[in-house]
């Protein structure tokens, strides 16, 4: 076994990655993981780099997990809490993710859906690691009317009486 398939197998025990999202959200975000281990593989043919990266993607893997199954409990200031983190972490993996590139114009339409949300953070990801020889994975483009995040104009969110803090 490959350490591709070992770490690909090991992302699908973990139940914690996913609990957040919907069985169809889940789905694409593991996906789209397979297709970062693969190319993590062959960028980090070192067994100790490898298994170093996959530790930084679980752990993207995880913070988008929890920002896309949160997201619509959370207070503007939380939501860019989670997105800084979720930058943070793509950033360890050598994707340069303007802050700003995940925020969104405000929007009368009040909180996008969790996949508008998931599939926003995985297209700023992809476009941001893509490069000259580098293709983009096969997502469809999130509306463009929608936002990633709560209108912070506005303060139009939907709230929670307990507050969610961001954790790993």
């Amino acid at each position: 076994m490959s350490d591709a398939q070992r770490a690909i197998e090991l992302l699908y025990e973990d139940a914690g990655l996913l609990d957040e999202l919907a069985d169809d959200d889940a789905r694409l975000l593991m996906q789209w993981a397979e297709k970062e281990i693969e190319a993590l593989a062959l960028r980090h043919p070192d067994e100790a780099e490898f298994d170093e990266a996959v530790s930084q993607l679980r752990q993207l893997l995880t913070r988008m997990n929890r920002y896309v199954g949160r997201h619509a409990y959370l207070t503007p200031e939380e939501q860019q809490d989670w997105v800084r983190k979720i930058v943070e972490s793509a950033s360890n993996l050598g994707y340069n993710i303007p802050i700003e590139q995940m925020s969104a114009p405000p929007s009368a339409q009040g909180a996008p859906d969790t996949r508008t949300v998931l599939t926003g953070l995985l297209q700023a990801i992809d476009s941001a690691k893509s490069g000259p020889g580098e293709a983009q994975s096969e997502l469809k483009p999130a509306p463009t009317d929608m936002p990633l995040l709560t209108d912070t104009h506005t303060g139009d969110t939907e709230s929670n009486d307990e507050k969610i803090e961001p954790q790993d």
